[in-house]
């Protein structure tokens, strides 16, 4: 049975520190977090949650996942484009979207039109 006077070496030197069977040995700095794999697969079911929240609501139905992907990319003409090609207007986020992607083209009058139509349908709305 170890006396105080031994037992206090298995205690950590500094607050919070892990208690371990050893006192001399050392914790390893390193955690599964750290993993290259782990963090991999994290970003990965983030995408994956994300499509679905994106594909599972009615008024985006996908397509801004796409856009999404293009911003990710940085190829903000392909994704203005998408926008452009896309006729009903289904939500406040789309218009919102457009309107950024036009200011950013140097289409001002076109953006601030959007905005305002977002302003207009679900400006008091939570669904926007």
């Amino acid at each position: 049975q170890p006396t105080k006077h031994q037992s206090r070496k298995f205690l950590p030197g500094e607050k919070g520190g892990l208690l371990t069977k050893d006192p001399h040995e050392a914790p390893c700095p390193y955690t599964f977090s750290d993993s290259p794999a782990y963090v991999r697969s994290k970003k990965a079911d983030e995408a994956a949650k994300r499509a679905q929240e994106l594909e599972g609501k009615d008024e985006t139905r996908g397509f801004l996942r796409s856009v999404e992907e293009f911003g990710h990319r940085q190829k903000w003409d392909e994704a203005l484009q998408l926008l452009d090609r896309r006729t009903a207007v289904p939500s406040g986020l789309f218009l919102v979207t457009r309107a950024v992607l036009r200011w950013r083209f140097c289409r001002y009058h076109e953006a601030l039109q959007d905005v305002d139509e977002a302003l207009q349908r679900y400006g008091s709305s939570a669904k926007a």
